[in-house]
């Protein structure tokens, strides 16, 4: 199992804009991915599950009480961490669930990644 511990992602609306009729990430989206692969990173020793199963347990403890929709949030999460190597490809992902936690400050989400 793999557990980390990442800052608020950004949600849809912040990963993607629209210029000169194409689709760009935005730096947000960078920023987020970047912080992945160094949490990745820090799990000295820890390998990825190649091509295996998986399924994904996230803790999402929002910065403030705005109203958020969590499915926001999944779709970058999910990309980032195959860009750290987690595992080849998001479609492994066999379960997901999800579930808010109580407000803290900046935000956090809590992640953890097993094999199936």
């Amino acid at each position: 199992m793999i557990k980390l511990n990442l800052p608020w992602p950004p949600s849809w609306n912040h990963i993607y804009g629209i210029g000169k009729g194409k689709v760009y990430k935005k730096k947000a989206a960078y920023d987020f991915t970047l912080a992945v692969k160094v949490a990745m990173a820090k799990k000295r020793g820890a390998e990825g599950f190649g091509s295996s199963r998986v399924e994904v347990d996230i803790q999402a403890y929002p910065p403030d009480r705005r109203k958020r929709d969590l499915d926001n949030i999944q779709k970058i999460l999910l990309d980032s961490l195959q860009a750290a190597g987690i595992y080849k490809d998001d479609c492994q992902v066999d379960k997901i669930t999800i579930s808010r936690g109580p407000v803290v400050p900046e935000g956090m989400i809590v992640v953890d990644i097993k094999e199936r």
